[in-house]
Formats: C-alpha cells, sequence, structure tokens
C-alpha cells in the first residue's frame, strides 16, 4: 500500500516539474517564464524537504517504532 502511494506522490511531482521546466523554458511571455520559475522552485524544495521527512517514517516504521 505505501509503494502505490509514494509511487503516485513521486509521478504527480514529475509531471509538475516537466510541465514548470518546459513553461520556465520555453515560453515567450516572461510572465508566464517567471511564473514557471517559481512553480519549479517550489516543487523542487517540497521534494528534498519531503524526501527526507519520507525516509525517516519508513525507517521507523521498517525498525517496528512507528
Amino acid at each position: 500500500m505505501w509503494s502505490w502511494l509514494l509511487g503516485a506522490f513521486t509521478c504527480v511531482l514529475v509531471v509538475i516539474v516537466c510541465c514548470a521546466a518546459y513553461v520556465a523554458l520555453y515560453r515567450t511571455d516572461e510572465r508566464h517564464r517567471r511564473d514557471g520559475y517559481r512553480v519549479l522552485a517550489l516543487c523542487f524544495g517540497l521534494l528534498t524537504g519531503s524526501t527526507g521527512v519520507l525516509a525517516v517514517l519508513l525507517t521507523l516504521h521498517e525498525s517496528g517504532l512507528f
């Protein structure tokens, strides 16, 4: 169950990052590019922050403490 949930979360983040990278790199409107860059930075922050939390939770679960 956990693997499906984490896999779905990862797939959604990958799709959002790909779309934001496309907008930030290839759109001609400066405002769209700036917004795409902001979403990209937000997703990378979310990805790096949540990865540490998920690793700690998974380790606690495997050891039987959580």
